[in-house]
């Protein structure tokens, strides 16, 4: 079961990132779409292992789960990607410099992949009785 959650986090999160980007024209909060796709990907994946599953089965796993908590992520990076700001909000004293909050979204994107695939892997590996497969 890990082979089969994996592969239809990945191939679900890429449809559901495509989709995003080629409709909103976004790349994410950090305007790469392989970084936006990771982090889909790891929170469809994380959902698929850890949820209660729920809905039909599609080639013996749960898609509902991975289907709905990557859209959910999706569109959450989604709205807080960056967006070009009107003049009157621009160059204001005391804001964040575009290098600083770069700075800072790099590190949280870290520390979200390092976290989700954490979580994910420890579902198989060291909390297998709680599993639903």
């Amino acid at each position: 079961m890990i082979f089969t959650d994996f592969f239809a986090a990945l191939l679900f999160g890429l449809v559901i990132v495509y989709t995003l980007s080629r409709t909103f024209g976004t790349n994410g909060p950090w305007g790469s779409f392989p970084a936006f796709w990771a982090v889909v990907f790891l929170f469809a994946w994380t959902s698929g292992v850890w949820l209660r599953p729920y809905g039909s089965l599609w080639m013996g796993i749960n898609w509902m789960p991975i289907v709905i908590v990557g859209l959910l992520a999706a569109a959450l990076l989604a709205a807080i990607s960056p967006r070009d700001s009107p003049f009157f909000f621009k160059n204001k004293k005391g804001a964040a410099t575009a290098e600083n909050r770069k700075a800072n979204m790099d590190v949280f994107f870290w520390i979200l992949i390092f976290g989700l695939a954490l979580l994910a892997i420890s579902h198989f590996f060291w909390f297998p009785q709680f599993g639903w497969h």
